[in-house]
Parts: C-alpha cells; sequence; structure tokens
C-alpha cells in the first residue's frame, strides 16, 4: 500500500493493533518494505488479516527545536468473496420449483442466473421452476451460476456453477384387464399380460 510523504528529517512507519500505538504483547506486525520512507508498502500479517484491520503511524521528526508529529491510518483488510453451491436432483413435476442451495460469505450481494436449460425454466425468489409441462417424457439439463459480488476493497467474484438434473416422471402401463380359469385341484393356467 502505497502512503503519503512527508516535510520531516527522518520518519519512521509502526503498525500496531489499536489507534494510539498500542498493541497486545503476542501482536504479530506485518512488514514494510522500508519504515525509513514517508513512501513504503505494507504487507499485513496474519495477526492483522484475522483482526480485519491495523492502524499504521508515520512519525517525523524535524530539527532539535521542531516537535515530532504523528498521523496514522486504519487499513481495513477486506476479505474476497466466497461461495459455495451444489448440483440438485429435481422431478419434471416439482411444480413448486427446487430450492436453490448456495451460500456465500464476505459479499454485498448473492444472485443467481441461469446459463443453459429449458428456455421455459427461470429462477424466481431462491428457486428453480423447469416451466416444463409434468408429461414431458425426457430428462432435461439446466445450467446456474452462483455469483457473490465483493464488498468494498475487493475486486474479483465469487463464481460456482451448478447442474440441474431434471428427470422426467417414469410412465408404467398395466395393460388390460383379463381373467383366468380356477378349477379346484387343478394349477391354474399363467395369466399373459399384454399392453394392448
Amino acid at each position: 500500500m502505497a502512503l503519503a510523504n512527508s516535510n520531516a528529517t527522518t520518519v519512521a512507519w509502526t503498525s500496531s493493533q489499536n489507534s494510539d500505538g498500542s498493541s497486545i504483547s503476542t501482536y504479530q506486525s506485518g512488514s514494510f518494505s522500508t519504515t525509513t520512507n514517508a513512501i513504503t508498502n505494507y504487507a499485513p500479517s496474519n495477526d492483522d488479516v484475522a483482526r480485519g484491520y491495523v492502524f499504521l503511524t508515520i512519525t517525523g521528526t524535524g530539527n532539535i527545536t521542531c516537535p515530532v508529529d504523528k498521523s496514522t491510518i486504519r487499513l481495513d483488510i477486506i476479505k474476497k468473496p466466497t461461495v459455495s453451491a451444489s448440483d440438485i436432483q429435481m422431478c419434471m413435476n416439482t411444480t413448486g420449483g427446487v430450492v436453490l442451495n448456495g451460500s456465500g460469505a464476505n459479499y454485498t450481494s448473492l444472485v443467481w442466473s441461469k446459463i443453459s436449460g429449458p428456455a421455459s425454466g427461470y429462477i424466481n425468489n431462491g428457486r428453480y421452476f423447469t416451466g416444463l409441462p409434468s408429461s414431458t417424457p425426457t430428462n432435461e439439463v439446466a445450467k446456474l451460476r452462483l455469483v457473490a459480488s465483493p464488498l468494498s476493497g475487493c475486486t474479483v467474484d465469487a463464481v460456482k456453477e451448478i447442474t440441474i438434473n431434471i428427470q422426467a416422471l417414469p410412465t408404467v402401463e398395466a395393460g388390460i384387464n383379463g381373467a383366468t380359469c380356477y378349477i379346484p385341484g387343478q394349477p391354474i393356467a399363467p395369466f399373459s399380460i399384454r399392453i394392448s
């Protein structure tokens, strides 16, 4: 991170957990590319990342008769967004749609969109609807995308794509009613099941 310049004869950069420059004794500071130039870069430590911010203080001194000057900024460490979702199986007759099971962290918005699939398919209130009649005879596949937009300070979206397998309803036909003859004491003749 590049920081401002100074008129001071000498400068010194420090990092801390608190705006007053204090930290607990176990605090591990990040590292400056240089601590003695007004313009420098700071690489946050694991402690800074876990806390989510760090205070950076520049101290400038002039000649002996001038007072010391300090200036502190807060560097917020924004975690990039994450997103997760799983593939889904659904039946063609799910009139209430199927719940989209995505979740995310560190985001400003979490949005589903359809990539491909039945033209009639759509997303509404966190559910996917096929828009197909339950009599559709073949299996269908839809592909959806879940995007988590980052918090201010990050610029890259997190993206997860899933597949929804839409299973055609099974159809069976028992055939035509029939009859078989039963004669006491004799085996029953096999009944031949016919579809038509």
